[in-house]
C-alpha cells in the first residue's frame, strides 16, 4: 500500500469530441478514441539508496532489474525487485549521471554527464560548462567511451545535458537544458549539433528536458520552463509545438506508452508546482494533444521520470530537489527514491 504521506489526487479526463475556447484558444476535434493509459495503481517500490539521488530509471528485460542514474555521486546502478541495488558503473569521468538510456540489443548503456555543482565530484569544466556522454557495456558496465558534447559548440556558454533518446539506427539525441540545442551522437561516437533554437529555446531557468523518440520518426521533447511539448521531425529538424489547452510546468519526463499516448512527468519550476504524471493522447500524429488523466502529488516528492514496466507506468522520485536547491541538512539525511506506480496500460 501506499502511505498516507504519498496520498494522490487522480482526476479522470474525458476526451473531448469537440473542444472549444473563448478569445485567442485553439479548437481541438477528437474522434471519441478510448485512451489505454489509466491512471492510478499501489505498487509501490523502495529503493534504500543512501543519499545519491536518481534522476533517471530504465528497465533492462533481460535482466528484470531497473537502472538507476545518481546526480550526486554520478554512478549507475542496477535494482533488485526487493529494493537491493549494486553499482554497475563506476567511472571518476561522471561527475552527475543524469539521464540514461539503453539499447538491450547492441548492449549499450549511455549516460548524460553534466555538473550542476551539487556532486560530490567535480569537473574541470566547472559549474554548468561539463556535457558529454559516457558509452558503456550495458551488460558489464565497462567502459567504452566518454564523448564531447562540447566540441561542436566552443564558445563556452553554460551547458546542463540532460536527457537522450535512441532512434532506430542506434544514434542518440540529447537535450541541453541550458544551451538552446539538442546534440547528437552517431554510432561511430562522433557528436554534433541536431537542432539549434536560441530563439525559442529560452526562458528562465531549465529549457529542453525529456525526450523521446517516435516510431514514425520524430522526437517528443519537454520544455521545462514553459510546461509545453515539442515535435521534431528527424528528417527535417524543427521545433513544432504540440497544441494543448494546458501547460504543464516542470514538464520533465516524457515515456511514450504508444504512438498516440504518453505519460509526462512534472515537477516545479520557480514555485509553481504541477508535481505529478499526466497521461496525454493524440489523434493527429502529435499535431495536437489532449490530458486524458493526471495523478498529483499532495507532498513535494519532485518526480523526474518514468518507465514502463509489464503494461504499469512507474515513476521516479528521490526528493532531487533537496539537493538541487542545497538544502545541506537533508541531503545526507535522504536515504531512498522510490519507484512509484501511476497507470496502467490496458
Amino acid at each position: 500500500m501506499i502511505p498516507s504521506r504519498c496520498r494522490k489526487t487522480i482526476v479522470s479526463v474525458v476526451l473531448l469530441i469537440v473542444a472549444t475556447c473563448i478569445g485567442a484558444c485553439s479548437t481541438y476535434s477528437y474522434d471519441a478514441v478510448t485512451p489505454t493509459v489509466r491512471m492510478g495503481g499501489d505498487h509501490y517500490q523502495v529503493i534504500q539508496t543512501g543519499s545519491f539521488y536518481p534522476e533517471s530509471v530504465k528497465y533492462n528485460k533481460r535482466t528484470g532489474r531497473h537502472i538507476l542514474s545518481s546526480v550526486r555521486y554520478g554512478g549507475i546502478y542496477t535494482v533488485e525487485e526487493n529494493g537491493a541495488y549494486q553499482q554497475l558503473v563506476s567511472d571518476d569521468r561522471l561527475i552527475g549521471s543524469i539521464g540514461i538510456q539503453i539499447n538491450e540489443q547492441r548492449d549499450r548503456l549511455y549516460v548524460v554527464n553534466s555538473d550542476l555543482g551539487v556532486s560530490v565530484r567535480k569537473s574541470s569544466a566547472g559549474t554548468n560548462r561539463l556535457a558529454s556522454l559516457g558509452i558503456y557495456e550495458l551488460s558489464s558496465g565497462n567502459q567504452i567511451d566518454m564523448i564531447n558534447l562540447g566540441d561542436p559548440r566552443p564558445n563556452g556558454e553554460p551547458h546542463f545535458t540532460n536527457d537522450p533518446a535512441l532512434d532506430d539506427e542506434g544514434n542518440v539525441y540529447i537535450t541541453d537544458s541550458l544551451a538552446p540545442v539538442i546534440y547528437k551522437v552517431d554510432t561511430q561516437g562522433n557528436a554534433s549539433v541536431f537542432l539549434e533554437d536560441a530563439d525559442r529555446l529560452v526562458g528562465e531557468g531549465f529549457s529542453l528536458n525529456g525526450i523521446a523518440y517516435h516510431p514514425d520518426g520524430y522526437f517528443i521533447v519537454a520544455k521545462k520552463n514553459e510546461g509545453i511539448l515539442f515535435k521534431v521531425p528527424l528528417a527535417n529538424p524543427s521545433l513544432q509545438k504540440i497544441e494543448m489547452q494546458n501547460t504543464y510546468l516542470g514538464a520533465d519526463g516524457v515515456v511514450l506508452v504508444n504512438e498516440n499516448e504518453l505519460v509526462l512527468i512534472a515537477n516545479r519550476v520557480a514555485g509553481k508546482a504541477t508535481d505529478g504524471a499526466i497521461a496525454i493522447m493524440t489523434n493527429d500524429g502529435w499535431k495536437t494533444a489532449q490530458a486524458t488523466g493526471e495523478y498529483l502529488f499532495t507532498d513535494d516528492e519532485y518526480p523526474t521520470t518514468g518507465v514502463l514496466k509489464d503494461g504499469k507506468v512507474f515513476i521516479l522520485h528521490s526528493r532531487i530537489n533537496t539537493l538541487l536547491g542545497g538544502k545541506s541538512e537533508m541531503i545526507e539525511h535522504t536515504e531512498k527514491a522510490v519507484l512509484q506506480q501511476v497507470g496502467t496500460v490496458e
